[in-house]
């Protein structure tokens, strides 16, 4: 028995309808559909990915780069006491030498309570430093924990003597709305300390 015979034999199936079915050219026609479904079903596919990735994008918001602050330095370097007087708006007498210097930085710091402040130097290694600001607030920014404090009056201004091993370390005092500080770095002998602050002013 042959298909033909078999396909009549099952349903009594329509002549017409079994040789369409065994056409080649109707198979390749309904392959052809079923291609260009597919096909069109993935470039609906990538389309819509295409649309909903471009929405997600739009609604990102672009953040901005950290702003970079900038600080400005507060202690100005200055070629002579006539501009450092100039930018504090008050004038400091100072020796140009002490302790046997032969050089010394000038600043002006830029603060609320502007002050002033001289480094001596012997060959490029730090002496002492003389600062004077405005009010009566310690000016000296020196927080160190000293043996011994004592106090000594002198010309109607109060000395405070910071020492350690007998040797003066740290001196303030307040004056006519101003106040002052000394510092020395390897110290001075309390004797020799008064001759240095009668010439600050």
């Amino acid at each position: 028995m042959n298909s033909m015979t078999l396909l009549k034999a099952i349903g009594n199936i329509d002549d017409k309808f079994i040789e369409e079915s065994m056409s080649p050219t109707s198979y390749h026609n309904k392959k052809k559909s079923i291609i260009y479904i597919s096909s069109f079903t993935a470039a609906a596919a990538v389309m819509a990915v295409v649309v909903f990735s471009t929405g997600i994008l739009n609604n990102i918001t672009p953040q901005p780069e950290d702003e970079v602050v900038t600080v400005a330095n507060p202690m100005i370097q200055c070629a002579d006491m006539t501009e450092a007087e100039n930018l504090a708006g008050f004038t400091l007498d100072a020796p140009d030498s002490i302790m046997g210097s032969d050089s010394k930085d000038l600043y002006v710091y830029n603060i609320d309570n502007k002050l002033i402040e001289i480094t001596y130097y012997l060959n490029n290694e730090e002496l002492c430093t003389v600062r004077k600001g405005v009010g009566n607030e310690d000016v000296s920014g020196d927080y160190n924990q000293y043996e011994s404090t004592t106090q000594i009056e002198n010309n109607d201004i109060t000395y405070t003597l910071n020492t350690n091993s007998n040797l003066v370390y740290l001196v303030t005092w307040n004056t006519d709305g101003y106040s002052y500080s000394f510092s020395s770095v390897k110290g001075i002998k309390p004797e020799e300390i008064l001759n240095i602050l009668n010439s600050i002013m």
